[in-house]
């Protein structure tokens, strides 16, 4: 059962949860490193609760989060798939419609079309956990189909996912995709170079580990050099403010 999000406001970290969640995350997996991001959004619930919030729930806290932290403009390169040239985007963090739980907490849907019903649930990073390790499209697909499904009926009889029309499967596909908006971004991008058009699948959890790790190291690289020049400990470094960490740092001898 998925477990949805509760509606919070994200608070921007401080210097030492920066640098403290860089450092509980960065040997792990990068499946593992997006449940730590959004524990830092969702403090107080555990590993597994973190596990079974929709994908496109996820991804959604973790774009105001990265806004919070960061700003609303998202720049970047990606490589042409035919030439390699590199190509910058630039665009503002979207505005995800809020996904409402349902009356009574059973957040499931239901795909009704002709004699057919399929109940079903949105997909979560314990799906993405299951299939760690295969590799085959049409496995994976299979995969997430069979977690997801939770019951396909044929005129208020159960039947299995085999017996359901393939047209119904895709569009159930397409409205998982839909209602996991956050989760399934993707950039229309056009190379200057040799005018390959192609889309390009954004991964905001990669993106903004990216962006959280390079702040936490340069935190450190503070912490190294203000330890030197004063004497401080790290504690003492990563409590002050931007200002005066900066201003202490332009006074350390060159």
């Amino acid at each position: 059962m998925s477990n949805p999000l509760r509606q919070r406001r994200v608070r921007l970290p401080s210097a030492s949860e920066v640098v403290g969640v860089w450092e509980h995350a960065v040997l792990r997996s990068p499946v593992e490193r997006g449940l730590t991001l959004l524990g830092f959004s969702e403090p107080g619930r555990s590993w597994s609760e973190l596990s079974e919030i929709p994908l496109g729930e996820r991804d959604q806290a973790l774009w105001e989060l990265r806004r919070v932290m960061f700003g609303p403009t998202i720049s970047g390169f990606a490589a042409c798939p035919a030439c390699e040239e590199k190509l910058e985007f630039c665009f503002e963090v979207p505005e995800f419609p809020q996904v409402v739980e349902p009356d009574g907490g059973a957040f499931t849907r239901t795909l009704a079309e002709g004699e057919y019903a399929i109940e079903y649930r949105a997909p979560t990073t314990a799906d993405v956990r299951a299939a760690a390790g295969i590799s085959e499209g049409t496995e994976i697909r299979h995969l997430f189909l069979s977690r997801c499904v939770l019951q396909a009926q044929k005129q208020g009889t159960t039947i299995s996912l085999e017996e359901v029309p393939e047209e119904l499967v895709q569009r159930l596909e397409q409205r998982l995709s839909e209602e996991n908006g956050a989760a399934d971004l993707r950039l229309n991008l056009r190379c200057a170079k040799c005018t390959t058009s192609w889309e390009a699948p954004f991964d905001i959890t990669a993106f903004l580990w990216a962006e959280w790790e390079t702040l936490a190291r340069s935190l450190l690289f503070d912490v190294i050099a203000l330890a030197r020049a004063y004497g401080w400990n790290e504690s003492e470094i990563l409590a002050m403010s931007v200002a005066r960490r900066r201003f202490y740092l332009d006074m350390v001898p060159t």
